[in-house]
């Protein structure tokens, strides 16, 4: 839930936001992915045998770097698009575009800009950055619609012995026999 209430705020980021204001929103963002790592993890071992908790745990990782690497490219790609055809229908902007988006921050690039053009290109940043964070709204409400179909279901686990198996057995080793005279 928190993941979608900071990509809706992140949403609505203007020129006009003021830096605080960014970065309480991504401090929101950070709690609300950070949050859900250990869900995620949880929720995979859940009625998985003892033997093959590793093998999971070891997938969730991969998956979520392979995600990573894909979602920053992918919304990377729907950035550079809404960039350059923001600064398309800016009229006079398009010309004085950078090859490299980065260089907008640059105040030497800026030095070299005449100020309306610079407003164009800087408002034309802002909005396509704004727009990723649109676009992601839906991820986050796909994923929080498949938080809710997961349901209350509960890991079983026994306090000795480890994570309760089909049939009653309990998985992991024996505990050791208790120790006396302490």
């Amino acid at each position: 839930m928190l993941l979608l209430v900071a990509t809706s705020l992140l949403s609505t980021v203007s020129v006009g936001t003021p830096r605080w204001q960014i970065t309480l929103y991504m401090i929101l963002m950070g709690l609300g992915i950070g949050t859900s790592f250990p869900v995620t993890s949880m929720s995979a071992l859940h009625n998985v045998s003892f033997e093959f908790r590793g093998v999971v745990t070891s997938l969730v990782s991969f998956f979520r770097s392979i995600g990573s690497a894909v979602g920053v490219t992918v919304l990377g790609a729907v950035q550079a698009s809404a960039l350059t055809s923001r600064l398309a229908t800016s009229g006079g902007a398009d010309a004085q575009t950078p090859a490299d988006p980065r260089a907008l921050l640059s105040p030497e690039f800026q030095a070299h800009i005449p100020k309306a053009v610079l407003e164009k290109l800087i408002t034309g940043l802002a909005d396509s950055i704004a727009f990723v964070f649109q676009v992601t709204i839906v991820m986050a409400v796909i994923a929080f619609v498949f938080v809710l179909l997961m349901g209350r279901a509960k890991l079983e686990v026994s306090a000795s012995r480890g994570p309760r198996r089909e049939g009653g057995q309990h998985g992991g080793a024996p505990s050791p026999a208790p120790q006396q005279g302490h």
